[in-house]
């Protein structure tokens, strides 16, 4: 457990050892924000050893990336890293041991042209943390940690004079002097071993290796890396490195071939495809097979049931109001009528009545339940295949397709077919069949409302055309952009580290309200579609309301001409049918 407080003054530049990339073009990684300088530019991209690798890339240095570089090699990422702490031109640069994923030679020129004396960021504060003996002669002050702490500080020459446990540590590491039984060397022993070893790793730019590389002469043997152990010794064979050379260039070659057949090999990730148009059939069909037939059927009978024995009670509660009246006192209507009493007529009503009542109880529980169990069914059903289409698809398949996607259709999405779709689907069955009851009622009560049911279809109808494709298409488009959210938020947590030391939060945080800014561009008009629609269907319920009531009226009015009596009860029952439409319309 570390505890303190730092200070310092001027721009950070910080290269991690896990490099972290962004999702965006490698011109776009090294940029990063600042304007595009072509000279400085191109003298990072040499100074880092990127040229060979933008040769070899497709698009040069605008390919695109994937998340968290997934398409290029350890050593690319840190090299992508460390040009784009060089393009920054900061006064503080964090180097958390940058050289540990490249090559040597890699290392080497590096380390010439970027880190060292003669490098680009010489006149600049360099923090280095490194294993890399090689390149401690040339680094102006050394901090040695032991345990978390500090235990030496000093130049190359002051820690090796010191003979502590720098010095012991750079012995062991090198073998220098040990196998013949010498003396502890001098400083410049050490340095021109040091500079010997890194002559052996350079390479040029064109990939032809230094000879002495190949020879078996034992200062030449490769550095051992030491972190507190003692690793073993390993040469480097001439046959094993024209291997490697054989392996670069057939790469080179296929990647060249690849770049000619697909002439936009540059974009890694593709758009978000948006559906259009109406949703096939086959989706339903595939939704109420993954919820189980006899599940979906059963469904649809108790919410008809239940409907049905909503229906009976009402009428019943209408007949049972119209025995009351003086001129139905003595006519038999129902069973009930038939009892002497007017008491035993009531506790018959009121009987069947309960017993509607709790019918419909019944079906009512028996429909939620079936309906829970055909979400569940379903859900589980789609999300293990998704799950099983994941976890077998190709490593391409995670190449092209962002996280954030993958995330989208786990969490959102799941969570519409988990929680947002059966409820939909219980408020469609709902409203659907509550209408045709009151179109029923109201039929029955006043049939000449029949006359009014056929332009009222037709309003609805253009109502329903041009909503549903606006609405669908608001939704699809508000799905496809919620994914870039979570890719930038997942990104930016990888990334928290590099952000807070390069001071680019502000950044970062803007760049997050924009993308939810743009899903609410999709989102906002979806709710304001739904309000569009509830108002028209507020406006065709009070259009049912007014014509039951006027055709009631009329109907009472001209009893004798239209050869039609009217019954109080069911009059009542039409208008409270009419007045629910507007409530359920637009549920």
């Amino acid at each position: 457990h570390t505890q303190g407080q730092g200070q310092g003054q001027g721009q950070v530049a910080y290269v991690p050892q896990q490099a972290w990339i962004q999702n965006a073009t490698i011109q776009n990684n090294i940029l990063f924000g600042q304007p595009m300088q072509g000279l400085k530019y191109s003298e990072t991209l040499h100074s880092c050893a990127l040229e060979p690798d933008l040769e070899i890339l497709p698009g040069g240095d605008q390919t695109e990336i994937g998340e968290k570089g997934i398409n290029l090699s350890g050593g690319q990422k840190q090299r992508v890293s460390l040009a784009r702490a060089v393009y920054q031109e900061a006064d503080v640069y964090l180097l958390d041991d940058p050289l540990s994923a490249v090559d040597s030679h890699v290392g080497k020129h590096i380390f010439e042209k970027v880190i060292g004396p003669e490098g680009m960021i010489r006149n600049k504060t360099r923090i280095l943390v490194t294993h890399g003996i090689n390149y401690l002669p040339q680094c102006d002050q050394i901090v040695v940690m032991n345990g978390g702490r500090i235990s030496e500080i000093g130049s190359y020459g002051e820690l090796i004079d010191a003979d502590g446990a720098f010095a012991e540590f750079i012995r062991v590491y090198s073998g220098v002097g040990e196998e013949d039984g010498e003396d502890a060397p001098s400083v410049s022993e050490y340095t021109e071993y040091c500079e010997e070893n890194l002559n052996l790793e350079q390479s040029d730019s064109h990939g032809a290796l230094d000879p002495s590389v190949f020879s078996d002469d034992p200062e030449t043997r490769s550095r051992r890396r030491a972190h507190g152990q003692h690793l073993e010794k390993k040469r480097v064979s001439k046959s094993e490195l024209k291997r490697q050379l054989s392996r670069q260039m057939s790469s080179e070659v296929g990647e060249k071939k690849a770049s000619a057949e697909h002439t936009d090999k540059s974009t890694l990730i593709k758009q978000e495809k948006v559906e259009t148009g109406s949703v096939h059939m086959s989706v339903l069909f595939a939704y109420v097979r993954a919820c189980t037939y006899p599940l979906s059927l059963l469904t649809i009978l108790f919410y008809l049931l239940t409907n049905g024995a909503s229906l009976a009670s009402n009428f019943w509660l209408a007949d049972w109001s119209n025995s009351n009246t003086p001129e139905n006192r003595n006519q038999t209507v129902t069973a009930c009528d038939s009892l002497n009493s007017l008491a035993q007529r009531s506790g018959c009503y009121l009987g069947v009545y309960g017993a509607l009542g709790i019918i419909q109880s019944f079906l009512i529980l028996f429909a939620a339940f079936s309906l829970a169990l055909s979400a569940i069914f379903a859900s589980r059903t789609l999300h293990n295949s998704m799950l099983k289409n994941i976890l077998r698809s190709p490593m391409s398949f995670f190449d092209t397709t962002p996280l954030g996607r993958i995330l989208n259709r786990f969490s959102k999405d799941t969570y519409i077919i988990d929680e947002v779709i059966p409820r939909s689907l219980r408020s469609f069955i709902f409203t659907f069949l509550s209408v045709m009851a009151t179109l029923i009622v109201i039929v029955v009560t006043t049939p000449p409302f029949l006359v009014i049911i056929v332009p009222l279809l037709i309003l609805y109808a253009i109502i329903q055309r041009f909503y549903v494709a606006t609405s669908r298409q608001l939704k699809r488009l508000e799905s496809t952009t919620r994914s870039p959210i979570y890719s930038h938020f997942q990104e930016s947590v990888m990334g928290v580290s590099s952000i807070r030391a390069y001071r680019v939060q502000q950044r970062f945080v803007l760049q997050s309200e924009e993308q939810v800014d743009y899903n609410q561009l999709a989102y906002y008009p979806s709710i304001c579609s739904n309000r569009w629609l509830a108002i028209r269907l507020e406006f065709m319920g009070n259009l049912i309301i007014l014509f039951a009531a006027l055709f009631v009226v009329i109907q009472r009015n001209y009893q004798e001409e239209i050869k039609i009596r009217i019954n109080a009860g069911l009059v009542g029952l039409s208008i409270s049918y009419a007045l629910q439409v507007s409530h359920v319309s637009f549920c």
